[in-house]
Order: structure tokens, then C-alpha cells, then sequence
């Protein structure tokens, strides 16, 4: 392990930290520290890591030490949906054992018991890249939770007019979709991206959907149009309107060449259902 070392990141590794990241195997907008930055100062104890070898960054960990009763935690950092070490696209399995190694004994090290993190769904992974889940089993970490992520792909649609599009779900057994969509049409929806003007009446329909849940958002109102501020053209707020009022809205964040993730979806159910009710 002497060929690697661990280094704590801080504010004069800005540009080192980005520069990897937009050239990882499996980086996402939720491993940048332009991300990471829009959480109030304090919130977090933050221990991101920046692996080396050779004097060569290899890999990044973005993370925050957490204090559980008498134990600390360094966790894949809890202000993002996702993260765990991120490599370059060259990364051998060698390498990567020998990165959550030295992650281990930094931990080790600080007094940190334990190491935790959520890695993201693989189709954001550039590439095929299964060298750190093998690694992991190798090296005892345990699977305390497992998730169900779904996507579709877009690129089949792009440049499509609504009316074709309909058309694309005709023979292929998709009938329910075509239904909704041909039922929107008729009662006259709107779908469009919201204005910054707009967000304070997409996160009141956010919330008055999450109390039907007993759950509240994991970002305040000021959160959302901070992210908005950093990232005008990677986090983009999408709503539907019937007759001008909202009726429903979406947060998306381009999460890297990839892909796109939905936030939140939000919507005011009895507008919709009244909406797009069938005439009798």
C-alpha cells in the first residue's frame, strides 16, 4: 500500500476534484463539489477523500463522517442521492481493491469505525465497469439495503411532435399509455419548463403531496433555487397547467452524459383527475 496515499480534499483541490469527475468511469453531478458546495457551511462534517498513486489521482470519495452514538461513520456524502468512490476509466480491479483499502485504513486511522455508501444505478456508469462490485465482495462489505431504479431511453423520441409520438405506442401493447396521452391532448394540457418565478408554487404542490405520505423533501425551497442558481441547464423544473394553474411539476437533474434523474414528481391530484376525466 505504500504506493498509495489518501489525502483529505479541501478548497485548493477544487479544479483537480472537477477535472476527474467529468473524466470518470462513473462520476455524476452528485460526485461534484460545485454540487457538495450548496449545503450551508456546517451542516456536514465533511471527509471527502482523494485517493493517489504514485502521486497520480486515481479516485475520489466524496463523503462526511457521522456520529452515531459513540461511533463514527464515514458515509458516501448524506447531502447527495448516491455516491461511493468514483475512478478513472483505466482502473484495474488491483487498483480498485487497493483504493477501498486505503480508504479503510484512513478510516482506521481517524478513529472511524465504520465505512458506508450508496452507489449509483448503473446505467450512469460510462462504461462497463463491474471491477468495484467484485472488489467489494472480496473485501467483506455487506449489502444492508437494496433499491429498484428503473429508466427508459429518450433518444428513440427526439424531435418527435406529440401527435407522431402517440403513434409510436399503437402496435405495441402499450395501450393505456396512448389512452392517457391522446385524453391529455384533449383536455387541453400544457407541459412546459418552469420559470424561476415558478418554483415556490412547485414546491407547495411537492409538500401537499408528501404530507399524504407522512414524508417531508430532502431539499428546502431555498435548496431547490440554490441547485437551480449553480446548474441553470443540468437541474430544470418541468410543470403541467390546466388553464394556466399548475397542476404538477417535476425536478430533473442531468445527472451526467448518460442520463437524466427524476427528483420529485409532484401533482395535485383532483386537477388531473377532473382534468382529464372522460366526457360522459
Amino acid at each position: 500500500m505504500s504506493n498509495y496515499s489518501v489525502e483529505k480534499y479541501s478548497p485548493d483541490n477544487y479544479d483537480e476534484w472537477q477535472d476527474f469527475v467529468r473524466m470518470s468511469v462513473n462520476g455524476t453531478l452528485f460526485h461534484e463539489q460545485k454540487f457538495l458546495s450548496y449545503h450551508e457551511e456546517g451542516k456536514f462534517e465533511d471527509c471527502s477523500l482523494m485517493i493517489y498513486k504514485k502521486g497520480e489521482l486515481i479516485a475520489l470519495f466524496p463523503a462526511a463522517v457521522l456520529q452515531r452514538g459513540e461511533k463514527r461513520v464515514l458515509k458516501s456524502h448524506p447531502g447527495t442521492s448516491y455516491g461511493g468512490a468514483i475512478f478513472s476509466t483505466l482502473a484495474k480491479l488491483k487498483e480498485v481493491m487497493a483504493v477501498q483499502s486505503a480508504i479503510e485504513e484512513y478510516a482506521k486511522a481517524n478513529g472511524i469505525s465504520r465505512v458506508e455508501f450508496r452507489q449509483a444505478p448503473k446505467i450512469f456508469v460510462e462504461m462497463p465497469f463491474d471491477q468495484l462490485d467484485f472488489a467489494l465482495v472480496q473485501l467483506g462489505y455487506e449489502r444492508e439495503d437494496q433499491e429498484l431504479s428503473t429508466c427508459y431511453p429518450l433518444l428513440e423520441y427526439r424531435d418527435i411532435p406529440i401527435e407522431d409520438m402517440v403513434k409510436l405506442f399503437e402496435n405495441d401493447g402499450r395501450n393505456k399509455v396512448r389512452k392517457n396521452v391522446r385524453k391529455a391532448i384533449r383536455a387541453g394540457l400544457e407541459f412546459r419548463e418552469l420559470d424561476n418565478s415558478e418554483i415556490e408554487k412547485y414546491y407547495e404542490i411537492l409538500l401537499d403531496n408528501l404530507v399524504r405520505h407522512d414524508a417531508k423533501p430532502a431539499h428546502s425551497l431555498a435548496d431547490v433555487q440554490k441547485l437551480k442558481e449553480l446548474y441553470p441547464e443540468r437541474v430544470r423544473l418541468y410543470g403541467v397547467f390546466i388553464d394556466g394553474d399548475m397542476a404538477a411539476g417535476y425536478l430533473i437533474f442531468n445527472i451526467n452524459s448518460i442520463g437524466w434523474h427524476v427528483f420529485y414528481g409532484s401533482m395535485n391530484y383532483f386537477r388531473i383527475i377532473h382534468a382529464t376525466k372522460s366526457p360522459s
